[in-house]
């Protein structure tokens, strides 16, 4: 879902053309979490999500700040190292949560009706 909603992000950019202002936190975290889920495109994150976590040891943790951190970095071949921990290690997954993505979608309605107007 965060990859599609990180595709109505660019559409919704690109029909604004230059009218559309600075990125708002809500966009640049679908952008960051979508970054994240499609770089490098081999990588499959989830591989067994039945897991006991009471056992397990060194878990790692992705969630918003994790892939800002990751929004951050600008070369690919860094991306892909920075990337290289998560593999074959047990990761906690934090997703979004349902504020975060009501808060996109608003920010989403706010620009399409800047560009309703715009074409009007």
């Amino acid at each position: 879902m965060l990859l599609r909603l990180d595709v109505l992000r660019e559409y919704i950019r690109d029909l604004l053309g230059d009218t559309y202002t600075q990125e708002q936190d809500a966009e640049r975290l679908v952008r960051n979490w979508a970054g994240f889920l499609k770089h490098p495109r081999g990588f499959a994150l989830a591989h067994r999500c039945d897991f006991e976590w009471e056992d397990a040891e060194g878990i790692l943790r992705l969630d918003n700040e994790a892939v800002k951190e990751f929004g951050r970095i600008r070369q690919n071949d860094d991306k892909d190292r920075a990337k290289e921990k998560y593999r074959n290690n047990p990761v906690e997954v934090i997703l979004p949560t349902v504020d975060e993505i009501e808060s996109f979608f608003k920010v989403c309605q706010n620009r399409m009706q800047a560009a309703i107007e715009k074409y009007r």
